[in-house]
């Protein structure tokens, strides 16, 4: 995974929707905050 102690990463299923809450860069990296969307199909 990755060298930098601060990064967090995630897995995530192929198909797996997100919204994109806000976009940061802070002088030499990028904060991405999301949530997971839900599909329609399972709130039926």
């Amino acid at each position: 995974w990755s060298a930098c102690t601060e990064e967090k990463e995630a897995l995530l299923a192929v198909g797996t929707k997100l919204k994109i809450l806000s976009v940061h860069y802070f002088g030499y990296k990028w904060e991405i905050e999301v949530e997971l969307v839900e599909d329609e199909e399972e709130n039926e």
